[in-house]
């Protein structure tokens, strides 16, 4: 016998039930088996259900919850495969200018180096969104994705990979270097594609649309010629030069960093006050004392490569005698007097003013080699810090090299390589030292020796680290290519011819092209596997030993921002561009700057290569936080979509969950996702669901050549409001897609259910539905479900992507097979605007208020215990002329009480004036009456309760509506709770799976499913819900009393 027990009245239980109960203790007047239970136990003996033969019950395989883990994988299966090629291949309508041309949405490559995280899914989400309703609207859809597969997080786990399985690491040799690099960029490559791989498995597992059989990557060698074409191109237009300038280097990547892959920690450097003894002296001191220049910097390190001092021309300069014992005096800012106190601890006298004028003119000798150090103006100096004269080494900072520039001093004196460490060139005691270590310490003591050394301090500042080896960086000049986009054709070959080359590159247009040649064919590895003579075309290979192979690599901004040419040029000709850029908002000055920025420069249009621009804000955890490892608050997608290792803290959600969630939030600021926000997304879908399955339920219980039908042309004015509540949905959705404001269309749709169908229509038709005849209202309301149905399907189509293909491949069941298609996505958008009505709406306005104020009056009746409920009440409604004939004219008495769901209304006459021949009942037992504005619309109520009958009513008295006791709390009840079921099967089969094979463990491993299930029948078990079957079975009797009485007569 199976123990399945719940904690509700679901059905009879077995008589063998309380002997067990009893023995396991368990109270016996709170548990019920469940309905599947009892069925299993009970197949063979015959099931008497006195009044389902009578009833037309939903009837649907649509569940109100999706098991995501089974059916997502199925529809995509099914419905999803090939769907792409098909959107993408139809014909575009050219016939007219506002025809559905082709729609390109470009894809920003993200980066191949790892798994997706929410800020992809929320990216990917939102595009394929856009692609889907466009799809919709008859436009063939591009949507070709792209992964970038260059850059230093991949870079570095290659090389550490390597370089922990190379045993000939430390090999000096070019052949051992050469194979290494090799090996560096094949397992980057490695690294890359798997990661393609796994990003893409999920892409697809959240049912995006797009060519995921062709996407670009930028390790592909077509993408690597077209990439080099552009730049070549970029080249022969003169907007791209070669010359020497500082940036920020990473020692330990040995690599270049742009100001976004820069972080700014607090950092304790060592500060020194160095001397520079002056050769000449400025005019008017005495020629027999040594005067120097008292220089400040936080980087030693940089004083071998100093090739001036800097001073500023609107500064006034002192000469100061440290103490009254020294001889020597010191040139400094006399706005820094105080300061330079206050740290050195000295007086620093004042002995004479020097015109800043004449520091032009001075020379100063270099303390640590016997190089003349000159004095140069500069802007940049301030009396803010330091000693007003600055210490300027062009190779390592920005301001010091343009200043060196401007007056023609050699820009290119440096003494530090790539990994950071001085060069031989520094003098056999440096070289090999690093420069942010030992190499500062060192240079510390020999100013110290040479007696150079003034004071030195420790001191606290931000100071930028690579973002990735969180490590410290250093200014360093090195020989870059730039763009210089200010500047096109002659002026920048101009530009060009001005600045100092040592090494000029080949830049002749048929080594440009033999080299793409190269690595079109063989990819970018040929470029380190070949020869010189190799990468030269055939009547420059004489020349190879002139050339040597530069090692020079393109930024990852020009690798990703030249995505336009390589992929939108070569798919859809020279000029494409594209409709949709979408990004997250660092982009800015990320891709959609590079890509703006080498088009507009290149192509003669001098155009964006998007025609609209949308951004995404960050994904943040609930409390508003970063996502991170350390922080342990990141969102798992796949977690989320299948579910984690224990089920009830992580709940298999499926894949429209996630969509629902990155369409229903502000994606143009920053937004967030966490436990709480899943659940609240998760319990939205099942309202929409739960919609869905109202309108599949019933059209299913209709017979097929109803539900199939043709629409009513003339429908009654319930239902011609809610088409025009349609057409008013559909057209609000529509301007919100056209928006791209999908929060708006979630709440549009939340709203709609909530307010037009589970709150007003649906409860309205429940009685026609389930009790009705076939008459013309049931017609109208199975047309007005269909309709329905193809407008939330191609509504929520966009977003909804397993839950509305699964809807409709039963909604394909009620049309004509001709009309049937694959999938939804390939059924044209159908348009709703012949149904508004606004002179409709305006009248069922009225009607719905009268709705609002009934319903606060019954409830209120109510609490008295006056009565029971709606079905208790007649009501006589008396309302100012205007709002009266607005109700009058939108329902006839019949229609008014199924909507107000009470026994009887009537109009009173004095609300009629234009209606002299309406003839409307006296009913004084009841009354709503409205008074006009003037009266400042008073409400006086005055409902009472029917009268009981004297005598209880004949068996065939046809109109006596009078409910027993017993029928009201056996009967009636148990049809409500047989209703409930209908809505609830799929958690009351959640829970006799749990249930099966268990005894009395069954109360508490199956809390869960058990709670959710109560929860289920209760929402289903509401005062509405015993109105409705009140209703009902007042009507079933009836039908009964008259077969009856038909019986007798008969006979």
């Amino acid at each position: 016998m199976s123990s399945a027990l719940i904690w509700s009245a679901v059905a009879t239980r077995p008589r063998s039930a309380p002997r067990l109960l009893a023995r396991l203790g368990v109270v016996r007047r709170s548990l019920r088996y469940s309905r599947e239970a009892c069925h299993q136990q009970n197949a063979a003996r015959p099931q008497h259900k006195k009044y389902d033969h009578t009833l037309r019950l939903p009837r649907t395989a649509f569940p109100m919850r999706l098991n995501a883990a089974q059916v997502e994988p199925r529809i995509q299966q099914e419905c999803l495969t090939g769907l792409y090629p098909q959107l993408r291949d139809r014909p575009a309508d050219s016939s007219s200018e506002d025809g559905p041309a082709a729609f390109i949405l470009h894809d920003g490559p993200p980066f191949a180096n790892g798994d997706l995280h929410m800020g992809h899914v929320l990216n990917k989400v939102l595009k394929d969104v856009i692609c889907r309703y466009q799809a919709l609207q008859g436009r063939p859809v591009h949507f070709r994705p792209g992964w970038d597969c260059h850059g230093l997080p991949i870079e570095v786990k290659a090389v550490s990979a390597v370089r922990s399985t190379d045993a000939s690491e430390g090999a000096d040799d070019d052949a051992n270097a050469t194979a290494q690099l090799l090996d560096v960029r094949q397992t980057a490559a490695t690294f890359a594609a798997g990661a393609i791989d796994r990003q893409r498995t999920l892409f697809k597992r959240l049912g995006i649309l797009a060519d995921w059989e062709r996407p670009y990557i930028t390790m592909t060698p077509e993408y690597e010629a077209a990439q080099l074409k552009l730049f070549h191109h970029m080249l022969d237009q003169g907007l791209v030069y070669r010359r020497f300038c500082p940036v920020q280097w990473s020692p330990q990547s040995q690599t270049a960093l742009a100001e976004a892959e820069v972080e700014y920690y607090d950092h304790t450097s060592t500060s020194a006050y160095v001397r520079f003894p002056l050769i000449n002296r400025p005019t008017g001191t005495d020629p027999d004392t040594p005067i120097a220049a008292l220089i400040w910097t936080t980087t030693p390190w940089t004083l071998l490569a100093n090739q001036a001092l800097a001073f500023n021309p609107g500064l006034r300069y002192v000469l100061v005698r440290p103490t009254p014992e020294a001889h020597e005096l010191l040139l400094i800012a006399y706005d820094r007097l105080e300061a330079l106190r206050q740290t050195l601890q000295q007086p620093l006298d004042v002995i004479q003013d020097v015109p800043a004028t004449a520091l032009g003119d001075l020379q100063a000798q270099h303390p640590l080699h016997s190089r003349t150090i000159p004095f140069i103006a500069g802007d940049h100096v301030t009396s803010d810090a330091g000693t007003g004269v600055v210490h300027t080494a062009p190779a390592h900072g920005v301001e010091d090299f343009r200043a060196c520039q401007r007056v023609g001093i050699d820009v290119e004196f440096n003494l530090v390589d790539g990994r950071g460490r001085y060069r031989d060139a520094a003098g056999p005691q440096l070289a090999g030292l690093e420069v942010l270590g030992e190499g500062n310490t060192t240079v510390l003591g020999q100013l110290e020796a040479a007696g150079s050394l003034v004071h030195r301090e420790a001191y606290q500042h931000r100071y930028p680290y690579d973002w990735r080896t969180k490590t410290p960086l250093l200014f360093r000049a090195t020989r870059q290519w730039f763009a210089d986009l200010r500047h096109i054709g002659e002026h920048a070959r101009d530009a060009l011819a001005d600045v100092h080359e040592t090494d000029q590159p080949l830049v002749a247009p048929e080594a440009l092209a033999h080299i793409r040649e190269c690595i079109a064919e063989h990819g970018s590895d040929f470029w380190w596997r070949a020869s010189v003579a190799e990468l030269l075309p055939l009547d420059l290979q004489a020349q190879a030993t002139r050339y040597k192979k530069s090692t020079d690599t393109l930024d990852v901004w020009f690798d990703s921002g030249s995505s336009w040419s390589a992929v939108l040029e070569a798919d859809h000709g020279e000029n494409a561009r594209a409709d949709v850029y979408l990004e997250g908002s660092d982009q800015h000055r990320g891709w959609f700057q590079s890509s703006l920025l080498l088009r507009s420069a290149t192509r003669p249009d001098g155009q964006a290569p998007y025609r609209q621009l949308l951004t995404h804000g960050f994904v943040l955890d609930e409390q508003g936080q970063k996502m991170s490892k350390s922080l342990g608050n990141g969102v798992d997608p796949s977690v989320v979509i299948n579910g984690g290792k224990n089920l009830k803290q992580e709940p298999a959600y499926g894949a429209d969950t996630l969509r629902l969630w990155a369409a229903s939030v502000d994606y143009t600021n920053d937004v967030s996702i966490g436990p709480n926000t899943l659940r609240i997304t998760h319990e939205n879908l099942r309202k929409i669901r739960n919609a869905l399955r109202f309108m599949h339920g019933n059209l299913g219980a209709a017979e097929p050549a109803l539900a199939s039908g043709s629409a009513i042309v003339e429908l009654p004015s319930l239902e011609a409001y809610l088409m025009h509540l349609l057409a008013d949905y559909e057209g609000s959705v529509k301007a919100a897609y056209d928006q791209h404001n999908f929060l708006r269309v979630h709440q549009i749709t939340l709203n709609f259910i909530q307010t037009n169908l589970s709150g007003f229509y649906f409860e309205i038709i429940k009685d026609r539905l389930y009790a009705g005849g076939q008459d013309s209202s049931y017609l109208a309301t199975l047309t007005v479900l269909r309709h329905m149905l193809t407008a939330f399907e191609q509504a929520l189509a966009p977003i909804l992507v397993h839950t509305i293909e699964e809807s409709y491949e039963i909604s394909k069941t009620y049309g004509a097979a001709s009309e049937a298609h694959s999938s939804v996505m390939l059924r044209p958008w159908t348009s709703f605007a012949e149904w508004h009505q606004p002179a409709l709406g305006e009248r069922f306005d009225a009607v719905r208020e009268l709705r609002r104020e009934v319903f606060r009056l019954v409830q209120a009746t109510r609490e008295t215990g006056a009565i029971k409920g709606g079905s208790d009440a007649r009501v006589s409604v008396r309302l100012p002329s205007a709002t009266g004939r607005l109700v009058y004219e939108a329902l006839d008495h019949d229609a008014l009480t199924e909507v107000l769901l009470v026994s009887q209304t009537s109009f009173a006459r004095a609300a009629l004036p234009s209606y002299q021949n309406h003839s409307s009942p006296e009913v004084d037992k009841k009354e709503l009456k409205f008074l006009d504005q003037s009266e400042k619309k008073k409400v006086n109520s005055r409902m009472k309760p029917f009268e009981k009958r004297a005598e209880q009513p004949s068996t065939l008295n046809m109109d006596d509506d009078h409910i027993r006791h017993v029928e009201r709390e056996v009967i009636i009840r148990k049809m409500v709770k047989e209703s409930a079921g209908q809505f609830c099967q799929d958690e009351m089969k959640a829970f006799a799976d749990c249930a099966r094979g268990r005894s009395i463990s069954v109360v508490w491993a199956c809390r869960e499913v058990n709670d959710i299930m109560k929860r289920c029948i209760a929402s289903h078990m509401t005062d509405a819900d015993f109105e409705r079957e009140t209703q009902r079975f007042i009507e079933l009797r009836r039908l009964n009393r008259a077969r009856l009485a038909q019986s007798e007569e008969h006979q």
